[in-house]
C-alpha cells in the first residue's frame, strides 16, 4: 500500500532563470503532491515571480508556465493552494524580476508505493 510522507518538499531562493524548488525524486513511484507553496519577497519593492511544472525531461518553457510575471508586493508572501501532481523525476521550478529577493518554499507529500 502506498505511503505518504509529509513534508517541505523543497525551498530556494529564485533567480532571474528558471530554478528548482522541488525534484520528484525517483524512488517516489508514486509520485507527490505539492499541496502549498509559499513565495516570499524579503525586497522593499514589488517584484513578479514565475512558476512551472515540468515533466521528467522537459525543457522549462512556456508549456510549463502555470503563473506568468505575477506580482508580490514589497516585504509580502503570497500563499496558493495547489494540489499539483508530479511524477517521479518532475521538477518544480521557478523565476523571479530580481534574483535572490524572493524566496519559495513547497509543501506536500511524496508517495512511496
Amino acid at each position: 500500500m502506498p505511503t505518504a510522507n509529509y513534508k517541505i518538499l523543497g525551498q530556494a531562493q529564485l533567480g532571474t532563470a528558471a530554478t528548482t524548488i522541488y525534484t520528484c525524486g525517483t524512488a517516489n513511484t508514486g509520485g507527490a503532491v505539492v499541496s502549498t507553496l509559499l513565495l516570499a519577497n524579503t525586497a522593499g519593492s514589488a517584484l513578479t515571480y514565475t512558476l512551472h511544472a515540468s515533466q521528467a525531461g522537459t525543457v522549462t518553457a512556456g508549456s510549463t508556465c502555470f503563473a506568468s510575471a505575477v506580482s508580490v508586493a514589497a516585504n509580502d508572501t503570497v500563499g496558493l493552494t495547489l494540489g499539483i501532481t508530479l511524477a517521479a523525476s518532475s521538477v518544480l521550478s521557478g523565476q523571479a524580476s530580481v534574483a535572490n529577493q524572493i524566496t519559495a518554499m513547497a509543501f506536500g507529500s511524496e508517495i512511496v508505493n
